[in-house]
């Protein structure tokens, strides 16, 4: 099971790596907030017609980026409480490392 642990922390960097460059990738196909051909927005064609003046609809990244981006961190926070709570001192290190990395990348994102 320590080796599992040590292989998959040892992948963590990639992983997070992997989940950037898909969001980089997804960032051209963001149409959220532009107005659509018709000069109505994007989003009327669902209410079915009716113009109700609701402008406060939420807006969610395309492909559900921002549900990816919200596991993504909840795996995180799983590596990292599993690495701080490791019996080795050098695993606890790099939970440290990777708590602090975490912190600023919520306050980055936020």
């Amino acid at each position: 099971m320590t080796r599992l642990l040590k292989h998959c922390l040892q992948l963590l960097p990639f992983w997070r790596a992997g989940l950037c460059l898909l969001a980089a990738w997804l960032v051209p196909d963001l149409a959220w907030g532009q107005e659509a051909a018709g000069g109505e927005s994007a989003g009327a064609e669902n209410h079915g017609g009716d113009d109700d003046d609701d402008d406060d609809e939420d807006e969610r990244l395309p492909y559900h980026l921002d549900s990816w981006m919200a596991l993504g961190i909840l795996l995180s926070a799983i590596f990292v409480t599993i690495a701080l709570n490791h019996a080795a001192p050098a695993v606890r290190v790099m939970g440290t490392g990777l708590a602090a990395l975490s912190c600023f990348g919520l306050a980055g994102w936020f």
